[in-house]
């Protein structure tokens, strides 16, 4: 894990919260860029934002398998998913 951004402001969906940080959890590909037809990739990624006195305000994950064979069309793998979670509201 890696921190970043300690009590820096972000914004988000318009609101801007003073202090807070970045979490780099994850950052790994078997290779650079976008998925191409024919080389097999994996990527997983995960990236998280906390405000001070709130919490977890935004949470980026993607794991994908991107997978080829001579007897199949490139697909990404079952397993392959990604979520974005944002804070709404806070009182």
């Amino acid at each position: 894990y890696q921190y970043d951004s300690i009590g820096m402001p972000y914004t988000l969906l318009g609101k801007t919260y003073d202090s807070t940080i970045k979490v780099m959890q994850r950052d790994y590909a078997t290779s650079p860029g976008e998925p191409v037809q024919n080389v097999y990739q994996q990527k997983d990624f995960s990236e998280e934002r906390y405000a001070k006195g709130i919490g977890l305000i935004y949470k980026n994950f993607l794991h994908y398998i991107w997978q080829t064979s001579a007897s199949i069309p490139a697909h990404y793998e079952d397993e392959s998913y990604g979520l974005r979670l944002r804070i709404i509201d806070h009182n």
